[in-house]
């Protein structure tokens, strides 16, 4: 993982369950090249009131990898060009110093002062991992040698997405929000989005988790639960 912080599961649940209560407030995105990607995202759509506007189909690869220069051209540049386009975030230059130790090669860094979306929901067939680059030369000071690298999950990129150019691509970064109590600090504007996945083996898979959520929210939900 790269952001560094003990929150990332619960916040996982957290979102979660925020995101079936706010349609309004998620952004979904699905692979455009895939037609069984996007039956899942409109399946959730309908199901959880998100406007039209807030889905974003994205021509991407059909596996589960794509390079660091992919996911900048093909992910990260287009999800922030389309909030601000649809007017639902808005970003600023920010020169504001770097924590002690890390630089940046960004020439400008943007720091997101506004934005209606809180969550991005990635559906089936989304990409999930970056694999290290070799070419790629850290300008970080002061990191560990193991932690000098750069594959990363898609996930917690676009996690960092409000603070953009602030986050060195090689070695892990600081969550700007760890030990955050308060679920209103957990906001786009503090730093990082809240990122999740509608996934698994199949489509039809990952379409039941919408329709079994559905289901215990109107029958309830009991058993045993496991954590390891």
């Amino acid at each position: 993982s790269r952001l560094l912080g003990s929150w990332v599961w619960l916040g996982l649940f957290a979102a979660l369950h925020r995101v079936e209560a706010a349609g309004n407030e998620v952004l979904v995105i699905y692979n455009a090249q895939m037609p069984v990607s996007e039956a899942v995202a409109r399946h959730y759509a309908r199901q959880r009131s998100v406007p039209d506007s807030q889905l974003l189909g994205l021509r991407l690869p059909e596996t589960g990898t794509i390079s660091r220069a992919e996911y900048t051209s093909a992910i990260e540049e287009p999800v922030r060009k389309y909030l601000v386009d649809k007017g639902l975030a808005e970003w600023v230059p920010d020169s504001s110093p770097l924590p002690q130790g890390r630089k940046s090669s960004a020439k400008n860094r943007l720091h997101l002062i506004r934005s209606e979306i809180r969550y991005l929901l990635l559906c089936y067939g989304v990409p999930w991992y970056i694999p290290h680059d070799s070419s790629m030369r850290s300008e970080t000071e002061g990191i560990p040698a193991q932690f000098l690298r750069n594959d990363a999950s898609v996930d917690d990129e676009l996690a960092l997405l409000p603070r953009l150019g602030f986050n060195d691509p090689i070695a892990t970064s600081p969550n700007p929000v760890v030990g955050a109590t308060n679920a209103a600090q957990i906001h786009p504007t503090n730093g990082v989005f809240m990122v999740t996945r509608l996934d698994g083996p199949t489509p039809e898979i990952a379409r039941g988790l919408v329709d079994k959520a559905l289901e215990a929210e109107s029958r309830g939900l009991w058993g045993h639960a496991y954590i390891d």
